[in-house]
């Protein structure tokens, strides 16, 4: 089939992308270059992207369309892509305008993170999520990140589809466990209650107070350093924890791998986990390592029943968290690498970038 003329435009920096959204978008632009022609517009440039490449311009909003607006008749493109809901209305304008193909790729619900970090007041709230599913029926495409999405939006637009975040197995070694006495727990992420850090400590520092097993924490974090240096002083966990902040991503790999399990205990009830995808969970899976997770977001579609992980309920997540570290203590390195092959054997079946790739590109050539 021939090759589209795409122009992605994302208002984010895209020369270093380590983790979560920029790294997604990333590896979004490389797959679609696989089978398309691609111009990239975003705050910096990647030298992945060659010449094919515009700063996004520092202007108000008429000069900005008129910018894209003459990018597309000159490069003739088919298809203008976006990600996240910042760009929603530039698209719909340009469509307007030039008659092209929009696309974009939602990673949750792009009004309810700021409300939920207290950014914008409820009604701004309200206002951003009308604008946003009106305009969404313009979309000739919806990328989502989980079935809860896909089902969100469906008022919305018909024309959707999931499209989970991968992983490069390349990036990734088989762990060996190391013969120890004491259970190294893994995390990557950063402190906001969300992402679930905060119950993993609660859940250890109980475990350390009845003395059910020697352990020590091995957090990789993103963000203030002293936000997570506070949350584990709070917790009476300052000598049980060895912390790296800001790591950078191919240094990530190496710390992940001298753990014996890694926890992704995100909690339920907050819009942000149960619409989004947790970037790091198809890492967690592509290392071997045995992983525990609550069952929220896309968790229920993806791997209930699949045997690859533990998966928690969300009822009782620190006593439940405590249970199953103990468990996963007394499990022999056999079981635990039982475990962890199945994880890998899936994410290679189901979730790296070039088979989610090939979904991309055909769903755009079908356009």
């Amino acid at each position: 089939m021939k090759p589209k003329n795409v122009l992605f435009i994302s208002n984010i920096k895209l020369d270093n992308p380590m983790r979560g959204t920029p790294l997604r978008i990333y590896k979004f632009i490389l797959n679609i270059k696989k089978e398309n022609n691609v111009w990239v517009s975003s705050q910096t440039n990647h030298k992945d992207f060659g010449d094919q490449y515009f700063e996004i311009p520092k202007v108000n909003l008429i000069k900005k369309f008129l910018f894209f607006h003459k990018i597309i008749k000159e490069n003739k493109i088919d298809i203008v892509i976006s990600a996240t809901g910042t760009s929603i209305k530039l698209l719909v304008v340009l469509k307007l305008l030039s008659g092209v193909k929009i696309v974009v790729d939602l990673h949750g619900l792009d009004f309810e993170e700021p409300y939920y970090h207290g950014y914008i007041n409820k009604r701004t709230m309200m206002t951003r999520k009308v604008i946003i599913k009106f305009l969404l029926r313009f979309y000739d495409l919806l990328f989502v990140v989980s079935g809860k999405l896909k089902s969100y939006y469906k008022k919305e637009n018909k024309n959707i589809e999931v499209i989970y975040g991968g992983v490069d197995l390349s990036e990734f070694q088989r762990t060996d466990y190391k013969e120890r006495d004491h259970l190294v727990i893994g995390y990557m992420g950063n402190a906001r209650s969300y992402q679930g850090l905060d119950l993993l400590l609660e859940a250890t520092k109980n475990i350390k107070q009845k003395k059910l097993l020697p352990f020590k924490l091995n957090l990789i974090t993103s963000g203030d350093p002293k936000e997570v240096e506070t949350l584990i002083e709070k917790n009476g966990l300052k000598d049980d924890v060895v912390l790296h902040c800001n790591v950078e991503h191919h240094l990530v790999n190496d710390i992940v791998n001298d753990s014996d399990v890694l926890v992704l205990a995100r909690p339920a009830g907050i819009m942000m986990t149960e619409y989004a995808y947790p970037a790091k969970l198809p890492e967690y899976l592509a290392t071997g390592i045995i992983n525990i997770t609550t069952n929220v977001g896309p968790v229920e579609e993806l791997l209930v029943g699949k045997d690859v992980c533990i998966i928690l309920d969300t009822d009782n997540i620190v006593g439940d968290l405590e249970d199953n570290l103990q468990k996963i203590y007394k499990m022999s390195r056999e079981e635990r690498m039982a475990v962890g092959g199945r994880a890998i054997d899936f994410v290679k079946e189901n979730l790296t970038w070039e088979i989610i790739g090939k979904k991309i590109n055909k769903h755009l050539a079908e356009l």
